[in-house]
């Protein structure tokens, strides 16, 4: 899109991207390349089920980490 003395119409339209490249203006606010700018890319992870407190402390018995272990391969193996 391009227009001339008229910078209210690139703000009307949610869906172009507003400013310029360069020294002309940095960055875009509207449409997906506002999101890009000015966002940063993160990871979500829900767990599916809740973990007993003694697999998620550092005072683990013998029996829990190898329950641990067989659990993760188990999983592993379903979701990955």
């Amino acid at each position: 899109m391009v227009a001339i003395n008229s910078v209210i119409s690139f703000a009307a339209i949610a869906s172009v991207p507003f400013g310029g490249v360069k020294d002309s203006g940095y960055g875009r606010i509207h449409g997906p390349e506002g999101i890009l700018e000015f966002t940063y890319p993160r990871t979500v992870v829900r767990a599916r089920f809740q973990l007993p407190i003694a697999f998620t402390s550092f005072k683990r018995t013998a029996g829990n980490d190898k329950l641990i272990v067989f659990l993760t391969k188990t999983l592993k193996g379903r979701l990955g």
